[in-house]
């Protein structure tokens, strides 16, 4: 199954162009079709996205043109369907819509073509986003339950591959099967813990509220609570944290960092207060050595299982070098390592050449940055 619905880079960007067909009378067009738009939506580099898309002009299948683009002032290079790109894609998109996948549907596991669980999913996705959720979920989808989830991801970040998380992943996995309310993913900045509980919420089946927590107020963050359960035609409680409890949502607080003293409080009672029977749960990404008075719980909570802690650890050499997408001399990674710390946003940026954001969100100076690009051209002969 997996090979029959395996793509390379050329399919991925030949698909997710198909569905922007109808765009040569609009005045703006979505930075969807930039190169950087592409890159993102595909999860590929810039400069790959680069190679990827002059071979598919070279081979006449891409247009690029000088258009105006939705957000920008000045003109940028945008790439659209030529007739030869859209019958390839078109020919894929057949082919591949034909295929049957195990399902979870009225109940019971069966096989069912693509082109109907394209009808019934109830996220409304394209055919190159199924085939991501499909790469990235354990078969098989559960049609059912996707049906009937509301999720508000305003917050979230784009969702992105993970590089050999699948300790923590089945960390979550076992967490949110028991009956522990509260599961904390700690790490140091730019270890992903974000991206992790971004993947993990692909993989589920449940209502979902994604509220970015650093230095918001409370005030604001109860607004949002309201505002999805009315979404969800909740019972209204004179209590929020009762509205928080009462319903099967799972609720993801981002970046518990620099923390209001009365979000701590209302984390606290949520605690006190939770009826396990009711299903809801919290899950917190949060960054190691936070001060303990910015803390919720304590030791005993973890002891007694209502918080599940989930560290998330740097990432190893192989590791490294699968993101990087290549493999270095010894003593080049060896001194790339030291220097990122394994840091997957650091050797994602580094893998981008992107030196002004490795700069500022890292104590590296210029030269520094210049060393670690140097040291990821060392590639093995």
């Amino acid at each position: 199954m997996k090979s029959e619905l395996s793509l390379n880079y050329k399919d991925k960007v030949l698909l997710f162009l198909r569905d922007y067909i109808g765009l040569d009378e609009e005045n703006d067009l979505p930075e969807d079709v930039t190169q950087k738009g592409i890159s993102e939506n595909i999860g590929m580099s810039r400069t790959h996205a680069s190679r990827i898309l002059k071979d598919l002009r070279e081979e006449g299948c891409l247009n690029e043109d000088l258009c105006s683009v939705e957000g920008h002032e000045r003109k940028l290079k945008t790439y659209r369907l030529t007739r030869k790109g859209f019958d390839k894609s078109n020919i894929l998109y057949e082919n591949l819509v034909d295929n049957e996948i195990p399902v979870v549907y009225k109940e019971k596991k069966r096989s069912m073509r693509i082109s109907k669980v394209l009808e019934r999913y109830d996220k409304n996705v394209t055919l190159l986003e199924l085939i991501f959720i499909i790469e990235d979920e354990n078969l098989p989808l559960n049609i059912d339950e996707t049906e009937e989830t509301i999720t508000l991801l305003e917050d979230a970040p784009r969702f992105e591959e993970l590089i050999n998380r699948k300790r923590e992943l089945e960390e979550l996995e076992r967490w949110f099967e028991s009956d522990i309310p509260v599961a904390v993913i700690l790490g140091r900045r730019g270890y992903g813990s974000s991206t992790l509980a971004r993947s993990f919420i692909e993989e589920i089946n449940r209502h979902v509220l994604w509220i970015k927590a650093a230095k918001k107020p409370l005030e604001r963050i109860k607004e949002q609570i309201e505002s999805f359960f009315k979404e969800l035609g909740a019972e209204e409680k004179n209590n929020i944290i009762e509205n928080l409890s009462q319903k099967n949502v799972l609720t993801v607080f981002d970046d518990y960092y620099e923390i209001d003293d009365d979000f701590v409080d209302f984390l606290d009672e949520y605690l006190k207060i939770n009826d396990r029977d009711n299903k809801s749960k919290l899950l917190i990404t949060s960054r190691k050595g936070i001060p303990v008075y910015e803390r919720f719980y304590k030791i005993e909570d973890v002891n007694n299982d209502n918080v599940r802690e989930i560290d998330i650890s740097p990432l190893d050499k192989d590791d490294a070098q699968e993101l990087l997408e290549t493999r270095l001399k010894k003593d080049a990674l060896d001194r790339l390592m030291l220097m990122t710390k394994g840091s997957p946003l650091l050797l994602k940026l580094l893998k981008e050449e992107d030196r002004d954001k490795l700069h500022e969100v890292s104590p590296l100076s210029k030269e520094q940055i210049s060393l670690l690009i140097f040291l990821k051209s060392e590639e093995l002969k």
